[in-house]
């Protein structure tokens, strides 16, 4: 499309209608809270590591060890690629839920930076360096934030997005494909300022249809990508992972 350079999305299905995301893309996406949620995140990062490329996941709404557990539950080698440096969490959820008597993840614990102030800006910003220093590799890394607005919930909008527009400048000397989720609910106006200036912007949405609840990907925006037609896909679970099931592609 267009000669433009993309990365895959890691969504069995989507890639055949959008071609792949843009590389070197700022991609944000409002969720309803579902397991459809975690597993475009997943997958997006996995992508990445079957691609012999490096992942940084920063876990907000869980801890790393649960995160892991499910990416291992879709059949996904991530012991191996953290013990290789490839995939890296920088912890934020363990500030507030750590006890002594939960336990350590001894085979990714070199690949996991944690911090306790994560309403300190340059705390995070810190966090997020030091994740990208300990990945072994730092070619077309991919980022995840899996719940946007609750970083720096004490800020204002506009200092919010500042702070997150900082990180993208200062990010930007890497080849690097971001992935913000804002769950739907938590600060809508955080999500709503930040797909303004996104290269991609979606949403996951749940609907009742009869007795059946059916779960939509839709399609706002892409970057140098003409949304023709709808942009609204049908998502369902198989073998663990979340693909597109209807397939109508864009021009």
């Amino acid at each position: 499309m267009n000669g433009v350079r993309r990365i895959s999305t890691g969504i069995p299905g989507l890639d055949s209608i959008i071609g792949g995301f843009p590389v070197n893309s700022n991609i944000v996406m409002q969720t309803q809270t579902s397991n459809y949620t975690d597993r475009i995140l997943q997958q997006f990062s996995y992508q990445a590591l079957i691609e012999g490329s490096p992942a940084l996941y920063i876990t907000i709404s869980r801890s790393p060890k649960r995160v892991l557990e499910s990416m291992k539950f879709q059949g996904m080698d991530v012991d191996r690629y953290a013990k290789e440096r490839r995939l890296v969490f920088v912890d934020l959820y363990s500030k507030a839920t750590l006890s002594a008597t939960d336990e350590e993840l001894p085979e990714v614990e070199e690949n996991v930076v944690s911090i306790h102030n994560i309403d300190d800006p340059d705390m995070l910003m810190m966090a997020i360096n030091a994740g990208l220093g300990t990945l072994g590799d730092l070619t077309n890394i991919r980022m995840v934030v899996d719940s946007t607005p609750e970083v720096l919930a004490g800020l204002d909008l506009i200092s919010f997005l500042r702070f997150w527009r900082m990180v993208e400048n200062n990010l930007s000397m890497y080849d690097m494909n971001i992935l913000f989720n804002y769950p739907s609910g938590i600060r809508d106006d955080y999500f709503r300022a930040a797909a303004h200036h996104a290269d991609v912007t979606m949403r996951l949405t749940a609907e009742q249809e009869g007795q059946t609840i059916r779960s939509y990907l839709c399609i706002d925006k892409i970057a140098f990508t003409p949304l023709a037609g709808s942009s609204r896909f049908q998502m369902v679970l198989e073998d663990g992972r979340a693909k597109v099931v209807n397939y109508r592609k864009i021009s």
